[in-house]
């Protein structure tokens, strides 16, 4: 399939409403974390390579096609680490990553599946429409 200037893929065509949408499943999930900086410096608690860990969470990371049609963005941590190499890339960079959180003590969020993800962001948006959370989203 190739891509046409001015015209996008079949693939988006035919899925555009996940095209658009795929961010969330790595970012508005029960793993990761939403940590606010200091109240009186703005500074947040960890170093910019933490923070990305922390606030990322990979995805299906064993289905190829999947990371084909994302461009590797279900490599979220691996997207943010480094976001001028190739996704091509990314499987490999990520067991990296992961054994380095281990040995550092840093904890690395993935989601096994796309039905795992999508089934956590539901459950993280259905927590967040709670009465006792609204209010509190800016």
């Amino acid at each position: 399939m190739r891509h046409v200037e001015g015209k996008p893929s079949r693939a988006v065509v035919a899925f555009p409403r996940f095209r658009c949408r795929r961010e969330k499943f790595a970012h508005v999930v029960e793993e990761a974390s939403f940590p606010e900086g200091d109240a009186k410096t703005g500074r947040m608690p960890d170093s910019w390579a933490v923070h990305q860990l922390r606030t990322t969470v990979d995805f299906a990371r064993n289905n190829r096609a999947l990371s084909w049609y994302v461009g590797g963005l279900n490599f979220q941590a691996e997207h943010h680490l480094f976001p001028r190499i190739c996704h091509v890339h990314y499987p490999r960079i990520a067991r990296l990553v992961e054994a380095e959180c281990r040995r550092s003590g840093v904890a690395y969020h993935s989601n096994k599946s796309l039905w795992s993800a999508i089934r956590s962001h539901y459950r993280w948006v259905k927590r967040m429409g709670q009465p006792q959370h609204l209010g509190h989203v800016a």
